[in-house]
């Protein structure tokens, strides 16, 4: 199969809510699994930093339309590139939110990309993927929390 990632950030448009959040991972996670991508969203601080993987026609597609939502702002790719197997495999989506304090404390890996405890997505691609990386081993798929 031709598997491409893409790593991208962006900037939260203001007003979107934790219960936007959630409706628009519920509703990507459903259209990834009939795509056949896979992926992650991490948010905090006001910016998103996601990795999805699929299909490359898939990815292309999911991606035009991500970069049409209004939801945020300044989509920023960071890596697309082709890929032999998924880093991402368990979710359509998953959503971590790192406003949220449970969510921090489990998968902020503090001081290793940012002093102390900052919260910092990096714009080097080899860093988000590292990133990206971590917070997905601080998750084991049973554990999800249940999206309203």
């Amino acid at each position: 199969m031709d598997l491409h990632q893409i790593i991208y950030t962006s900037v939260c448009a203001e007003g979107v809510s934790y219960l936007d959040f959630l409706d628009l991972v519920k509703t990507a996670d459903r259209n990834n699994k009939q795509r056949d991508v896979t992926g992650i969203l991490a948010h905090g601080g006001g910016k998103f930093l996601s990795g999805l993987e699929g299909p490359t026609e898939a990815i292309n597609q999911t991606f035009s339309k991500i970069c049409k939502d209004r939801r945020h702002s300044e989509v920023q790719i960071l890596s697309y590139d082709a890929v032999a197997e998924r880093a991402f495999p368990d979710w359509g989506l998953f959503l971590i939110n790192l406003d949220q304090p449970h969510h921090k404390r489990r998968g902020w890996p503090k001081g290793k990309y940012a002093p102390g405890e900052e919260l910092f997505f990096p714009d080097d691609p080899r860093l988000a993927f590292a990133l990206l990386w971590d917070l997905r081993s601080a998750w084991k798929p049973k554990e999800l929390p249940k999206a309203a």
